[in-house]
């Protein structure tokens, strides 16, 4: 959601690409910013700055609220039809992927042959969250393995931010007993770098770690 240093700013840019803007006063200003604010202060602000850098590089005159709408109908389109291709070359990629294990199926190759190598990345978190974890481990518990090492790293390069995709509760792993699997779950208490914009609570330094809960 946009704010009104939003709106200013843009106004900044345009007149520094050399738009020259009408109003006749610095009041007649600070209506026409509080009027744009409420026309597009539900725009996504990464589509905002894209708008404001197309008109500063496209534009003649100082944009109207036509030049605007025109500009971000544009960019979202074009948004669009990337994200589309993405989606085509995914799907592509995958039904070659598919092709590929049913041929290999066929010629006699088993599950086992055909899984992925263990990455790096995934050995080396398992290793620092469970020192003594075999590859047969690693493998039948991959996806929350690689999982967890995603966590960590966004983690380990958060500063104090309201974005936290676990809302401040960074998740665990735990190992089931009897079967061997391992299981996602989160910290009860939040994490002291999260400062939501409303506080339910007050944010603690947790006390629990991942190695830690390895041993459980």
């Amino acid at each position: 959601m946009l704010e009104l240093r939003e709106i200013t700013a843009a106004y900044e840019v345009w007149q520094a690409a050399g738009l020259k803007p009408n109003w006749g006063s610095e009041d007649a200003k600070k209506t026409i910013e509080r009027q744009t604010l409420e026309r597009y202060k539900y725009t996504d602000i990464e589509m905002w700055g894209d708008t404001v850098d197309y008109i500063a590089d496209n534009n003649k005159y100082w944009p109207t609220w036509a030049d605007i709408n025109n500009t971000l109908s544009i960019l979202r389109q074009n948004k669009i039809g990337a994200e589309k291709k993405a989606i085509e070359r995914n799907s592509k990629a995958a039904n070659e992927f598919v092709k590929k294990l049913f041929a290999d199926l066929a010629a006699g190759k088993t599950f086992g042959e055909l899984r992925q190598p263990v990455s790096d990345k995934v050995r080396a978190a398992a290793k620092r969250i469970f020192p003594d974890a075999d590859d047969s481990f690693i493998k039948r518990n991959y996806n929350d393995i690689s999982f967890i090492a995603d966590v960590e790293r966004k983690c380990a390069e958060c500063i104090n931010t309201v974005d936290c995709p676990y809302s401040g509760h960074q998740p665990f792993l735990r190992v089931d007993k009897e079967s061997g699997f391992t299981y996602v779950f989160a910290d009860r208490e939040r994490c002291y770098k999260y400062h939501p914009l409303v506080p339910d609570v007050v944010p603690k330094r947790s006390a629990c770690r991942q190695g830690d809960l390895a041993k459980v």
